[in-house]
C-alpha cells in the first residue's frame, strides 16, 4: 500500500509572514504544509494562499492568526473567551472550505484559561484557576458539537489533538489541568458523537510525554483509538518535555505508521524552528518507506 501524505508544519520554520515561508518552501519543494501559529496577524490571508496553488494545505489551531493572541480553550468556563475560541475555530473552517482542505485540527481543552506565556515545559498553573473536570467536560463536548455542524455544512472535517502533560502541573501525580490526554477519557468524549466529519490529530510527542509521566501504555493507546485517529503529528523528545525534535531511524512510532489503518493517512512534521532542511528531508524519507 502506497504511503499516505507528509506534510510540514510552519513550526518547523522561524518566518513570520506566510508568503515568504511559502516562499521558501517552494525553493525546498515542500509543497504540502500545515498551517499552524507562529504568523503574523495579516487582514487576508485568503489572498495570499490564492497566490499558491501548487500547495496542498491543512490548518491548525491558530491559523488564521488573530489579531489580539489569546490561548484558544474549548473547554473554558469564561464566556469570552470561549466564543473567541468557537470564532476561531469557524475563521479556519471557512478558510478549509474554500481551499479544499479536508479537516481542521484544534487542541483539546484546558481546565484552566491560560496566557500566551504559560504555554511550554515546566509552566506552573495556579491550581485555584482549575475548574472540575466534569464541568470542563461538558463545555468541551458542547462547543465540538457547535462546529461539527458547522463543519459538516461545508464539507469540513474536526480533528481534537490529544493534550500533553506538564509534570510541573500534576496535582499528587494526576493530571488535573487538560483534557483529552488518557485513552479511557478519549474514548468515553468520543463515542458521544456519531459523526463522519471527527476524528483525531494524534501527536505522538504529547502521547510520549504523557505516557511516561501518568505511567500508561503508548502502544495500547494507538491500537485502541486506532478507529477514531485521522492523522498524525510527529515528532521526538525525551519523554520528559514536549520538545519537538526530529527523529531518528529507531524512533518508536515508525513501525505503527505501516500499520495498515494508519498507512494512507496524513503525517505532519511538527518540529521545532531550529530543524534544518536536510533533517526535514530524512524524516520523510523514514516515513515514505
Amino acid at each position: 500500500m502506497k504511503a499516505g501524505p507528509v506534510y510540514v508544519s510552519s513550526s518547523c520554520f522561524s518566518f513570520r509572514g506566510l508568503a515568504e515561508l511559502l516562499n521558501d518552501c517552494e525553493k525546498n519543494n515542500f509543497y504540502n504544509i500545515e498551517l499552524g501559529c507562529s504568523f503574523n496577524y495579516h487582514r487576508n490571508y485568503f489572498s495570499i494562499l490564492k497566490k499558491y496553488p501548487k500547495f496542498n494545505f491543512l490548518i491548525h489551531n491558530y491559523f488564521p492568526p488573530p489579531k489580539d493572541s489569546f490561548v484558544l480553550n474549548l473547554s473554558s468556563a469564561n464566556r469570552e473567551i470561549l466564543k473567541k475560541s468557537i470564532n476561531q475555530c469557524k475563521k479556519a473552517m471557512d478558510l478549509c472550505a474554500e481551499f479544499g482542505v479536508p479537516f481542521f485540527s484544534v487542541h483539546a481543552g484546558f481546565l484552566a484559561d491560560l496566557k500566551p506565556g504559560d504555554l511550554g515545559a515546566n509552566k506552573k498553573i495556579d491550581i485555584s484557576q482549575y475548574i472540575d473536570r466534569e464541568s470542563g467536560l461538558s463545555i468541551f463536548k458542547n462547543s465540538i458539537e457547535i462546529l461539527l455542524a458547522y463543519g459538516s455544512r461545508r464539507e469540513v472535517g474536526l480533528l481534537i489533538e490529544n493534550n500533553v502533560v506538564n509534570k510541573a502541573n500534576l496535582v499528587n501525580g494526576k493530571n488535573e489541568s487538560c483534557l483529552m490526554v488518557e485513552k479511557e477519557e478519549i474514548l468515553t468524549f468520543m463515542e458521544l458523537f456519531d459523526s463522519r466529519y471527527l476524528g483525531l490529530l494524534v501527536d505522538v510527542g504529547h502521547l510520549n510525554v504523557t505516557a511516561n509521566l501518568l505511567n500508561f501504555n503508548r502502544f495500547d493507546f494507538l491500537k485502541d483509538l486506532g478507529r477514531y485517529i485521522r492523522a498524525f503529528h510527529l515528532s521526538a523528545n525525551n519523554g520528559i518535555q514536549d520538545q519537538h525534535l526530529p527523529f531518528g531511524k529507531n524512533e518508536w512510532f515508525l513501525p505503527i505508521l505501516q500499520q495498515e489503518e494508519f498507512k494512507k493517512i496524513p503525517k505532519i512534521l511538527e518540529f521545532n524552528k531550529s530543524v534544518l532542511t536536510v533533517e526535514i528531508l530524512n524524516c520523510m524519507k523514514m516515513i515514505k518507506v
